[in-house]
């Protein structure tokens, strides 16, 4: 089995080659996954989607086992969302996002690192 680290970072790389430029095109697979990770925002099926990180990893890891990616079963959750948040946000990804016309704002800051809301929306 990987390291924790690489499938992350598989996972991550998922992120910036799959799901963002599903979510700039608004297909159902993406916005299934991030409605199966409850985020309310995404039932409207359009731009922008208000979310969390911690149900953005729920639906990365939803779109990484649709897409067919070996990820591990049994795995210490909060863990894996550490090395998500530590991988995905040290920089954003923003030549990823800004590639697919899109971009992300925080929107309300929390004291607790997976209850930060942010906002993924077109650019204007």
């Amino acid at each position: 089995m990987n390291s924790r680290e690489e499938y992350i970072r598989h996972l991550i790389c998922q992120f910036k080659d799959g799901m963002l430029p599903s979510l700039a095109r608004e297909e159902p697979k993406a916005m299934a996954c991030m409605i199966d990770a409850h985020i309310e925002a995404a039932n409207t099926g359009k731009l922008p989607i208000e979310f969390s990180l911690g149900k953005l990893f729920v639906a990365l890891w939803a779109w990484g086992n649709q897409s067919g990616i070996d990820l591990p079963t049994g795995t210490n959750h909060q863990k894996d969302f550490e090395e998500f948040c530590h991988q995905l946000m040290e920089p954003w990804p923003m030549d990823a996002l800004e590639r697919v016309g899109l971009e992300i704002r925080l929107i309300h800051k929390s004291s607790m690192k997976d209850s930060h809301r942010y906002e993924i929306s077109r650019v204007p």
